[in-house]
């Protein structure tokens, strides 16, 4: 199993934090903020997650007729357009999975922010694997909340 590194991009400033995981990690995990260029020093053979801020992302979910992975993603900005301020062509769009009452998950974020966010990856010589909002990263347990609580400073 490869290694992972997680990088979470913070909101208005360059800084990150990544923490380098193992499938047989000896010990805890230590989480580490700095730069972008950094991170990546520790990327060479490891999945790449990148946690982006929640609040540029909607994340929503529509009914699709289409199956097909590829038609559903055509389809989606279409379903969506309605529900969005800015322009179709203007966003990013991904699918998710579809649930049993046959409701698809989607993400929708600006396309001038992942070109933002990508450019920066790319400069550091970083290929993603996955880029997820923040509040997908935490885990979740039926029945039960879960709090991500930060330092203000």
């Amino acid at each position: 199993m490869r290694r992972k590194l997680v990088i979470r991009f913070h909101l208005e400033t360059n800084a990150v934090s990544w923490v380098s995981a193992d499938a047989v990690a000896e010990g805890p995990a230590t989480l580490k903020t700095g730069s972008l260029a950094e991170a990546a020093m520790l990327a060479q053979g490891a999945k790449v997650n990148v946690i982006v801020p929640a609040c540029d992302v909607l994340l929503t979910s529509v009914t699709l007729p289409a199956t097909n992975r590829r038609r559903m993603l055509s389809a989606l900005p279409f379903a969506l357009e309605d529900q969005l301020v800015d322009d179709v062509s203007e966003l990013h769009f991904a699918v998710g999975q579809r649930d049993k009452s046959g409701l698809v998950s989607a993400a929708v974020v600006a396309l001038s922010r992942m070109h933002h966010w990508m450019s920066r990856l790319h400069e550091a010589g970083l290929q993603p694997d996955l880029l997820l909002p923040d509040t997908l990263a935490l885990p979740y347990v039926e029945g039960e909340w879960t709090l991500l609580l930060e330092d203000a400073g």
